[in-house]
């Protein structure tokens, strides 16, 4: 179900020929949905990859492969491994969309420092849906429903996706994050967890904010953590991904 973005939707629609554009937010925010959304109605042949964990040759030659296997390429060819001399040198009659979910690197390739810095033509920040849109997906509540569920749950597509628009909060609630075997369960405890790029005290520091610790000094405390900065750089860490 595809509901709400109709100005990211429109941007990426736009003209953007020999450009590069950029799309990113947080995971199952509905970064792929609106790109294929956008490409459904592109006019031109379109190719679409999703990285996976590897490195960048497997990537590259994963990549290479589906260019043949959709006939833009007739035989493997070897593919320059740097976007910028992608940018640079290849995108005369093509657009290209780099999408991501680790904020901090994509945040990162906007900054003068970066060799990719005024290389994109758009940057689309896509955050949650708001309540209006997020209402869509249980269009038949009342509005006390509404703003029930959107206070629970939030803006996120992918979460609202799985509820029943047909249930109670307090059903809903108990079949997806109180339960072990729902996908909104395992998405939540894998957002802060999962990642390697987190692989700091999320876990404590989440349950000392629980515990009313609002303070840094309460934090650091409520830890036990000596003042080395060390607490600091995680909470960067945490806010940098804007999961605090």
């Amino acid at each position: 179900m595809f509901v709400g973005r109709e100005e990211e939707l429109a941007l990426l629609q736009h003209e953007h020929i020999g450009k590069a554009v950029m799309v990113y937010g947080k995971k199952h925010v509905g970064k792929t949905t609106l790109i294929l959304k956008a490409l459904e109605q592109c006019p031109y042949q379109t190719v679409y990859f999703e990285c996976l964990k590897g490195t960048i040759q497997d990537n590259i030659a994963g990549f290479v492969q589906e260019l043949v296997r959709i006939k833009v390429l007739p035989v493997p060819l070897a593919f320059d491994s740097v976007f910028q001399s992608i940018i640079d040198s290849r995108l005369s009659n093509i657009e290209l969309i780099l999408a991501g979910s680790h904020i901090g690197l994509m945040k990162d390739l906007l900054q003068e420092r970066n060799p990719l810095y005024g290389r994109f033509a758009a940057s689309i920040k896509l955050d949650e849906l708001n309540y209006l849109d997020a209402a869509k997906f249980y269009p038949d509540k009342s509005a006390y429903d509404k703003v029930a569920h959107y206070a629970v749950f939030g803006g996120s597509p992918f979460i609202n996706q799985a509820l029943n628009p047909a249930a109670t909060l307090r059903e809903n609630i108990i079949d997806t994050v109180l339960n072990p075997m729902s996908s909104v369960y395992l998405y939540a405890s894998q957002l802060v967890f999962a990642d390697n790029a987190l692989n700091v005290n999320a876990e404590r520091i989440f349950f000392a904010l629980g515990n009313d610790r609002k303070r840094y000094t309460e934090i650091e405390d409520a830890l036990g953590v000596k003042k080395t900065g060390n607490l600091a750089k995680q909470i960067k860490t945490l806010t940098d991904h804007e999961i605090l």
